[in-house]
């Protein structure tokens, strides 16, 4: 694979840097339009971005799509906001257990729910309901009020990072140049190894030799991480992603 940014647009903190994440920050944006589904939620998206119906509707995606187009809506993407809410939608309806509380891991084609309940996605739902919150969509507030009752009756959990997002908040805090280094080589092999820059979006699996395979990871269904590399090296790193946006936006 071959990169398409100049070695300057991996310098942290350079111009050339800057552009290069508000490029992929509106590249990934566009990209997952096609995500929602008929009823709500978030389809599984393929490699191209179209809907692949064969992976159901995952609870977890849609609320990673619920918080990716929070941010997007934040940034000024289009129709942003109304993407939200078909996620909303999703959350509040097919994947939301009405009988025992609670949200299914995900959900077929055909509507029928996969058995169980688990943490990581009510984690997410948490996520998305959160996000959706600070932009005012219409009834995260209650969604999240719901989300955070049931985490907390039946759950609990802990999140983290990547390399990339550690070395860009470690280079801000601390100034030092190992970890600009560091961000420099993180995105020198994303820029080379992991950006689609025919089809668009990021590759979401590789082999030991850096070629794309699809074993765990076919398609292209999160934008969930890949977007947020784009944002956090911008942002304020006492405050989380969302929150941080929206107050960088508001100060421009």
């Amino acid at each position: 694979m071959t990169a398409a940014y100049a070695p300057e647009a991996y310098v942290f903190g350079s111009p050339e840097n800057h552009d290069l994440l508000e490029a992929e920050s509106n590249e990934l944006l566009h990209f997952g339009h096609r995500f929602p589904a008929p009823n709500g939620g978030s389809t599984w998206l393929d490699d191209r971005g179209n809907p692949d119906p064969s992976h159901g509707i995952q609870t977890w995606i849609t609320c990673r799509m619920a918080h990716v187009y929070t941010l997007g809506a934040i940034h000024g993407e289009p129709d942003a906001e109304e993407l939200v809410d078909k996620a909303l939608d999703g959350l509040r309806g097919p994947l939301h257990d009405d009988v025992n509380g609670g949200w299914y891991p995900s959900i077929t084609a055909d509507g029928t729910p996969e058995a169980g309940k688990v943490c990581y996605t009510h984690a997410f739902v948490i996520l998305a309901a959160t996000s959706a919150t600070l932009i005012g969509r219409p009834g995260a507030k209650e969604l999240l009020s719901e989300a955070l009752d049931t985490y907390n009756a039946r759950f609990w959990d802990e999140e983290h990072g990547l390399a990339v997002n550690t070395s860009a908040v470690l280079a801000t805090v601390t100034d030092k140049q190992e970890y600009k280094d560091w961000y420099a080589t993180f995105w020198r092999y994303i820029d080379e190894y992991l950006i689609d820059h025919e089809h668009g979006s990021w590759f979401h699996q590789l082999d030991k030799d850096n070629h794309v395979i699809g074993t765990v990871w076919p398609g292209k269904s999160d934008l969930y991480h890949a977007l947020q590399c784009t944002f956090i090296p911008r942002l304020n790193p006492a405050v989380s992603v969302a929150p941080a946006l929206k107050q960088a936006t508001e100060t421009r």
